[in-house]
Order: structure tokens, then C-alpha cells, then sequence
């Protein structure tokens, strides 16, 4: 059940409670999925200027989960600071499926298992979860509005039970997360034999604070 997990990490033993965070993973629709420890997670601070206005990022300033008004790597750092564990999730699909307007749709679903395991560890197990996952919520849930609600008005996001922030504005180096997961991962796919297409993935997580029960 915790396929992916890379060999150096998979000997720590996972508290039983999170195991279930797994299997609700993949039973949302998660190709694969695993818990490590978040200390793992890798943020490269220079990574989020690839959000940045001079970059050809459309979602910038859009949204609460990008930048200029996601929050920090510094902060991010502080948060993992208080999390043992994170769930790692990924949907796997076709090159040139994520290169087209079907992206949208995985990075729909990555947010659905997002938030399912976000509110299932907040609720059921107790912790204080955070969830984030790829893809601008601007983007994939309010593209016909013209501006944020939340931004702009300082009201409450109307999809705050499904969109999540975005992982690439806090700094994540996504190329070390595959690699963490044990996840094959290159930029442009990777070749699939089976099917003899290029094959990438879309990922989210969740990081789960320090409790008396998940630690």
C-alpha cells in the first residue's frame, strides 16, 4: 500500500492511524501514495521566482495560494518545522495530456484528494493538516471571474472546501519530491513502455503538525 516510497525512508515505521490516510489517498483516485517524514521536503527559495511577474507564469497575483500573496519559503520552512509526517499523492497521465487543456481536469482531482485528506486528518484523526497541491486554484475553479473574491473583496473563498494552495509557490523543489517518493520524473515525461507514450504526474500533500497521536 506504500508504493512509491523511496528505500531510504521506507523502513520508518508510519503510526497506523496515517496508514489509513493512504489507503483514502488511493481510493480518492491517487495513482500512488506515501508518507515520509517532512523534515524530507526540499524548498529551494529561487524556485518561486518562477511564479514572479517577469516570469510567464498567468497565474501570478491572481489567487491567495500564489504569489506575491502565497506564503513565503521562509514561512513554509517554519511550518514544516512543526509537522512530522506528510502525505505524498500523485496522478499519473500522458504528456501530451497535461500540455493541453485536460490538465485542468487532473489538477481538479489533485485538489479533490487534497482536501479529502486534508479534512479527514483534521477531523477524524485530530491533527492540524495543510494541504497544497499543483495548479493555480484561480485557474481550475473561478477562470470565469475576473478577479479573486477573496482578494479583492476579503471574502471567503466559495471553493474553499476543494482549492488548495499552490506547492510550487511555497518553493518545493518538485524534482526532489518525485525523487523522495521514488517517484520517475523528468520535465518533459518520462517514456512508458507499456503504453509507448512520455508520462508525467501531477502531485499534492499534506503535512500533518506534531500530535500525541500521528507522532
Amino acid at each position: 500500500m506504500n508504493k512509491g516510497t523511496h528505500n531510504n525512508i521506507r523502513t520508518i515505521p508510519v503510526p497506523e492511524p496515517l496508514q489509513g490516510l493512504i489507503r483514502l489517498a488511493l481510493d480518492s483516485g491517487a495513482d500512488e501514495a506515501c508518507l515520509v517524514p517532512a523534515h524530507n521536503l526540499v524548498i529551494q527559495d529561487d524556485l518561486v521566482q518562477f511564479c514572479g511577474p517577469n516570469k510567464p507564469c498567468p497565474s501570478y497575483g491572481l489567487s491567495p495560494g500564489c504569489p506575491p500573496h502565497a506564503m513565503s519559503p521562509a514561512a513554509f520552512r517554519l511550518l514544516i518545522s512543526r509537522c512530522n509526517w506528510v502525505l505524498l499523492f500523485k496522478l499519473n497521465a500522458a504528456m501530451e495530456i497535461l500540455l493541453g487543456p485536460q490538465r485542468q481536469n487532473i489538477a481538479r482531482q489533485v485538489h479533490h484528494i487534497c482536501a479529502v485528506v486534508e479534512n479527514t486528518a483534521s477531523k477524524t484523526l485530530g491533527l492540524s493538516a495543510h494541504g497544497f497541491a499543483a495548479g493555480s486554484c484561480k485557474e481550475l475553479f473561478c477562470s470565469n471571474a475576473s478577479t479573486c473574491t477573496v482578494l479583492t473583496h476579503g471574502l471567503p473563498c466559495p471553493h474553499m472546501q476543494i482549492a488548495r494552495p499552490s506547492l510550487s509557490a511555497v518553493g518545493v523543489d518538485f524534482q526532489a519530491l518525485a525523487a523522495l517518493a521514488g517517484w520517475p520524473y523528468a520535465l518533459n515525461g518520462v517514456f512508458d513502455p507499456e503504453s509507448g507514450q512520455m508520462q508525467g504526474l501531477m502531485a499534492g500533500f499534506v503535512l500533518m503538525e506534531n500530535s500525541t497521536s500521528g507522532s
